[in-house]
């Protein structure tokens, strides 16, 4: 408001808008880095509902104080809505901590996303290799016992899968249980590692998003695989040998990497405080409250007439 014009546009005017915005973007980045589903919609929503009850109650603030009629209600609208205003900025400070939060703490977000990939990495990798040991193992041993003077008795478990299963060609057999049990890595695991190196602010939730699912997609295909193998009697464990009878033990037991305890999306949803981020709350409240402090203000003289006292010329 002005003192030069009633609908004129002061700068203590712009400076509020200015600061509304201000507080309005931070907020729903703050908000939208805390999403679950990755989409902007729901955090530019309750944004634009934190600015717009910031702006309706400093519009009213502003309005009863230079109200003319009844000015002993209006100064107690006018206090309630200060009040209210107060009590709104302290309870959605939140959202623009949490941006200057996840600001602060990017080199840190960053090592526990690339942990992710490495994580699912070393999983793939895992699975891979120890498939090759258990078969390796496997076909050393189903050769071992054909080439033994042990014989083969049917209804013994070693002699069934030799005979009905691997049937004299282990080689053969291996090659095609390999097929079977073979993994390939994930491929967009590339191009997680570049969004991780550019790092934009716009995509990190789906970036924290696809980190999840690719680690949950990891772990879904290699207990299906083992799943697979263990169902299907692929990779046996054959014991025995250096004197010692050969038989058919348990399947293929693997031993995986525990899953990555800390995430990219745990990070970006912890909350936090951030001292750069509550300095700059309380500078842009300040500067959208200045449109009220400098509002000129209604005094009655006598029963019946009022004039106004005229804030800064801002």
């Amino acid at each position: 408001m002005s003192n030069k014009s009633k609908d004129s546009i002061s700068i203590a005017n712009i400076l509020a808008v200015i600061g509304l915005v201000g507080l309005g973007v931070l907020s729903f980045f703050g908000l939208y880095f805390q999403s679950q589903d990755g989409t902007p919609t729901k955090p530019l929503i309750v944004a634009v509902a934190i600015v717009a009850g910031l702006a309706i109650l400093l519009i009213l603030a502003v309005r009863a104080k230079a109200a003319n009629d009844n000015p002993d209600k209006w100064r107690i609208v006018e206090i309630i809505c200060v009040v209210l205003y107060l009590t709104v900025a302290a309870l959605c400070a939140k959202p623009f901590l949490h941006f200057f939060k996840v600001v602060s703490e990017k080199e840190q977000i960053q090592k526990e996303a690339r942990a992710e990939i490495a994580a699912v990495e070393d999983l793939y990798a895992t699975y891979k290799a120890q498939t090759q040991d258990f078969m390796a193992d496997a076909v050393e041993q189903f050769k071992n016992f054909s080439k033994s003077s042990q014989t083969m008795v049917a209804g013994d478990p070693l002699s069934d899968y030799y005979t009905n299963i691997i049937v004299g060609d282990v080689d053969e057999w291996a090659d095609l249980s390999n097929s079977l049990l073979s993994l390939p890595a994930d491929a967009r695991l590339a191009d997680l590692k570049s969004q991780v190196s550019t790092w934009n602010y716009l995509k990190l939730p789906q970036l924290a998003k696809d980190l999840k699912a690719a680690e949950d997609r990891a772990w879904k295909q290699v207990n299906a695989k083992i799943v697979f193998g263990n169902d299907h009697n692929l990779i046996p464990v054959v014991n025995g040998g250096d004197g010692v009878p050969y038989s058919l033990g348990d399947f293929a037991a693997y031993n995986l990497p525990e899953q990555c305890k800390a995430t990219m999306a745990s990070r970006l949803q912890e909350p936090g405080n951030n001292v750069l981020g509550w300095v700059l709350y309380v500078l842009l409240h300040l500067l959208i409250l200045l449109d009220y402090l400098v509002a000129p203000r209604s005094t009655f003289v006598g029963p019946s007439k009022a004039t106004t006292t005229n804030g800064l010329d801002l």
